[in-house]
């Protein structure tokens, strides 16, 4: 029978706290490390505490290349005794057991960043190995001597270092860069367990490593399950878990100076979960069908969302689907009974792909970064983007967010000039670490008119691009060329000019004669109004796909009234070739993009308003191209009293 905990007290971390901070450090000048394709790099070492009395370590300073990627440090030690050499690969369960962990963020290489450990670690007197793991984020080591270092307290003897921890084959010897800090053990409650995750029934054995100074130890008291109830009075004690959750184990020391405690908040994982699955194919031609199955552990119900509109469109484990023409995110959500979990893949249904190639031989670029490219697009057919391929150092398994944005015309020179671009498209991927393709589905598809030339800026949010320096300034392709106008490593957008750099990536699109894919895109800029250059631009994520009802917004109007103008053509108008210069009409520095074909009236209360337009679904309508442009009534602007909106070009879609 449990009898319950009685009164909790808060013992060791204030107490620990207050002792004071020694440290011990190797080197930071590293000469090796992990790269981002690395899931898991660890380095490990023989530690030996020659105190007596152990020591308390409360955090570490660790060596992580490039900056501001987000990091988990997960600290192992062996049992007093046993080295680390010899149990680095394939160990016995229990032979390394988890000791504490941290967050971080890297700053670069050879730059201490300090990790705060979750808890205190007893070290207790004597030898053991330790491993150092890294997650979501690269590892710097090095080579060389010294092999030793130690002070009055500790030794720590080098080492291995390994690209995942506990399964590659180590190299040795190697210098962990790192400082442990530390201080006495004063009544520093801690413990251990053989196993932190696994599938019920999981059995759990836990191992005492308090170290209490201010009285005589009298008993333990343990709650595994979070219930408030003693489980266990024994020192070392073994707990069976039978059921799926996530549990924080608490130890309570009684001693004659009164009781201490310690809770380790979800340190154990049971029926853990995590969604995976394959695809029969990742690049199909459009209306093909591709097999999906499920390679989840556990999974008891499957939900399938094949278009990324949030909509289940399969619960089957091993459905097929047919795609039509686009770029898709599928993804995978899976239950278990108490958890869910997802993933997700990239699937093209396009004509034609193309890539730059992966030839990087630089990367030390900042977050934000952009890459700049024109796109002359020399298909006789518009052509519509859906989806890219990006070449980017964030760590294997964490996102990547881009923005695409485009200029009318080429990037150069307009490097500096934010006002010169508008955003296309957004869209993230999961990184699969350096000099490889990052797979991104953009939110909207954009559309590529025939005989232009489109300034390009891939806006790296949160992660770092590979680029090659100076790299080919150009490639050429049946449908488009590719010029490259460099990489800058500004963390504030159009910020600076890059030196010239070739972009790492690649391009998934459809021509819009095979298989109409409804977008809409800028292709020219408007003139300035008294609220800048007018915006005309779809609402959210609507387009123009058939069956569909489509938005748009005219933006920039400061009496609350303008003109929406719609042609189809870009090249020719009522009154002769576009585009055409206003200034004969009174407003300099205008030009009409759109035959005048059609217009409708835009009113709002404020300066900006909402037409919709409604496409039926008519398979016949599909691939058929138009132009818009916004006319704002702005009377003291100019003798015509107007100004003119940025234009855009539409395609109507079946996808």
């Amino acid at each position: 029978m449990k009898s319950p905990l009685s009164c909790l007290l808060l013992g060791v971390l204030g107490t620990a706290a207050a002792a004071p901070a020694q440290s011990l450090s190797t080197i930071f000048i590293s000469n090796a490390g992990s790269t981002s394709l690395h899931p898991a790099p660890a380095v490990s070492f023989d530690l030996n505490v020659t105190n007596p009395a152990g020591l308390a370590m409360q955090s570490v300073a660790v060596n992580a290349p490039y900056s501001g990627i987000p990091g988990t440090l997960e600290l192992y030690t062996t049992a007093v005794g046993v080295p680390y050499s010899s149990n680095i690969v394939n160990p016995a369960a229990g032979v390394w057991q988890l000791r504490a962990t941290g967050s971080f963020m890297t700053g670069g290489s050879d730059v201490p960043v300090l990790v705060t450990l979750n808890k205190p670690v007893h070290l207790p007197f004597g030898s053991q190995g330790v491993c150092i793991v890294h997650r979501g984020c690269g590892m710097r080591w090095s080579n060389g001597t010294p092999l030793v270092y130690s002070n009055s307290d500790l030794t720590l003897s080098m080492g291995s270092a390994q690209s995942t921890a506990f399964v590659s084959t180590p190299n040795t010897p190697r210098i962990a860069n790192l400082t442990l800090n530390y201080a006495p053990p004063i009544d520093l409650v801690d413990f251990s367990a053989d196993v932190v995750r696994g599938a019920a029934p999981l059995t759990v054995n836990f191992t005492n490593r308090s170290a209490l100074t201010s009285g005589a130890v009298s008993g333990y008291e343990w709650d595994f399950d979070g219930d408030s109830v003693v489980d266990s009075t024994l020192a070392n004690p073994t707990f069976v878990y039978a059921q799926c959750g996530d549990y924080s184990p608490t130890l309570r020391v009684l001693t004659t100076a009164g009781p201490f405690q310690y809770t380790w908040s979800n340190l154990i994982a049971v029926d853990p979960l995590k969604a995976s699955f394959t695809a029969s194919a990742s690049l199909v031609a459009p209306q093909t069908s591709v097999q999906f199955t499920d390679t989840t552990v556990g999974a008891v119900s499957w939900f399938w969302d094949f278009d990324n509109d949030g909509v289940t469109d399969s619960v089957a484990q091993n459905p097929a689907w047919t795609f039509g023409a686009g770029s898709y995110k599928v993804t995978l959500t899976v239950f278990n009974g108490c958890r869910t979990s997802s993933a997700s893949q990239r699937i093209d249904a396009v004509t034609d792909s193309w890539t730059s190639g992966y030839i990087a031989t630089n990367n030390l670029v900042a977050k934000q970064a952009l890459a700049f490219v024109d796109l002359t697009i020399t298909s006789p057919t518009a052509i519509t983007l859906t989806g890219l391929d990006v070449n980017t150092i964030i760590h294997v398994g964490n996102p990547c967010p881009v923005k695409v944005w485009l200029t009318d015309g080429t990037a150069s020179g307009k490097q500096m000039t934010a006002v010169a671009w508008r955003e296309a498209a957004n869209g993230t991927g999961i990184s699969v670490g350096g000099q490889g393709p990052t797979r991104i589905a953009l939110d909207r598809p954009i559309l590529l008119l025939p005989g232009r030339t489109y300034g390009v800026a891939i806006n790296y949010l949160d992660a770092q691009p590979y680029y090659a320096s100076p790299g080919l300034p150009s490639q050429s392709q049946p449908d488009f060329t590719v010029t490259y106008w460099g990489v800058n490593t500004a963390t504030t957008p159009f910020s600076t000019t890059p030196t010239v750099r070739m972009w790492n990536g690649g391009f998934y699109y459809t021509k819009v004669n095979a298989w109409p894919v409804g977008a809409i895109t800028p292709f020219a800029q408007g003139c300035p109004g008294s609220l800048g250059v007018p915006t005309l631009r779809p609402v959210g994520l609507t387009r123009p796909k058939l069956g569909t009802v489509f938005d748009v917004e005219l933006g920039g109007m400061p009496f609350g009234i303008g003109l929406l103008i719609i042609g189809v053509s870009n090249s020719f108008g009522p009154v002769g070739p576009l585009p055409l210069d206003l200034t004969f009409f009174g407003m300099p520095s205008c030009f009409l993009t759109a035959s005048l074909d059609l217009t409708a009236t835009v009113v709002a209360a404020g300066p900006a308003g909402t037409i919709s337009l409604s496409f039926p679904a008519v398979p016949a309508n599909a691939g058929f191209q138009f132009y818009m442009q916004g006319l704002t009534i702005d009377p003291a602007l100019n003798p015509f009293g107007g100004a003119m909106s940025d234009s855009v070009a539409l395609v109507t879609g079946l996808y």
